[in-house]
């Protein structure tokens, strides 16, 4: 089968689906996700553009974030994984930011009434950037390694794994 061919039916692929797709949507690896899949994952990481060919044989340039979606898809899929496309609106409800973040509602309210998330208030309802709660994912995930280093460090100046423990030592 001719590689070319293949990422490039795969990249159209891709760009249909994603195009096309109006709610969350699971694809699986494809049956070949073995060699192929791994020829086609190195191609991709070793071109510096990513392009699909047009019906008149012409190549046509995929924009950066494209390709960086399509790039990551197929790392996954070579890796034998299931990918799911999930569209998502710039400006969300506190639901939908509430569904992203893995937390409640309710949650999210406080967090956006503390300044955590900037928002907005048209109407009645709050309304959340997409780029703003994807900026508290990043912070509220720095912040939690750090805290955790932190305490790991701490326990292993105090010894604290040691004398916490019952067990005798065996090394």
């Amino acid at each position: 089968m001719d590689h070319d061919a293949v990422l490039a039916g795969f990249v159209f692929f891709g760009l249909l689906l994603c195009m096309t797709i109006d709610a969350e949507h699971t694809v699986l690896p494809p049956a070949y996700a073995g060699g192929e899949m791994t020829r086609l994952r190195e191609a991709v990481a070793a071109s510096g553009e990513l392009a699909i060919v047009g019906a008149d044989g012409a190549p046509i340039a995929l924009p950066e974030p494209v390709a960086q979606v399509l790039r990551e898809v197929i790392v996954a899929m070579a890796a034998g994984h299931a990918v799911t496309l999930a569209p998502r609106g710039t400006v969300l409800t506190t639901q939908q930011a509430a569904e992203i973040l893995g937390v409640s509602r309710p949650t999210v309210v406080r967090l956006l009434d503390s300044g955590e998330i900037p928002h907005s208030s048209p109407g009645r309802h709050r309304r959340v950037l997409l780029a703003d709660l994807l900026a508290y994912e990043r912070r509220s995930a720095t912040a939690r390694r750090d805290v955790l280093d932190a305490m790991s460090a701490e326990a292993a100046d105090e010894d604290a794994y040691l004398r916490g423990s019952d067990f005798p030592e065996t090394r």
